[in-house]
């Protein structure tokens, strides 16, 4: 179940969810139940809300977890992943941001490791460490960069460990 409390804001009952993103990052999520503060029976029926609120929640987050999990196998291609991760995180970016990840993906990281034939299940660090080194010495680009695609291959085997 999703940990949760009732807030007070403008003489009203809220709902606020402490819930985890795709990564495992903390976001909180304010909900208006619409009941008025006074009264126990009001404060009960928030309550109520509250607990129901937190159980559907987690019904929520198991399901997804199912559906990333069954579509990620140890034998993909590690750039297959990462194309397939892009769409996973599609709507929990900002479309600049997205746009970003994604040319840096489809241009740089997967033909990479598309060419080497690299599998989620075989990839190591020493993969990863040629692909900075190829980045670096081939295509010349600077550590800066380097540590933004670190970043995002990161970010993008983080969601592997919650699945």
């Amino acid at each position: 179940m999703v940990a949760g409390h009732l807030q007070i804001k403008k003489n009203r009952y809220y709902m606020v969810l402490n819930l985890k993103d795709k990564w495992g990052g903390r976001k909180t999520k304010w909900i208006p139940t619409g009941i008025a503060v006074g009264g126990k029976r009001n404060l009960k029926a928030a309550e109520d809300m509250l607990l129901e609120t937190r159980y559907n929640y987690k019904e929520a987050e198991d399901s997804e977890k199912t559906v990333v999990s069954s579509q990620i196998v140890p034998q993909m291609l590690f750039s297959d992943y990462m194309e397939k991760w892009l769409g996973f995180i599609k709507n929990s970016v900002e479309e600049n941001t997205y746009a970003g990840y994604e040319l840096t993906v489809k241009n740089r990281i997967s033909p990479y490791f598309k060419k080497i034939g690299v599998t989620l299940a075989e990839l190591t660090s020493l993969a990863i460490e040629g692909f900075y080194e190829y980045c670096f010495n081939t295509l010349k680009v600077k550590g800066v960069t380097i540590q933004h695609y670190h970043g995002l291959m990161h970010k993008a085997l983080l969601v592997l460990r919650y699945c």
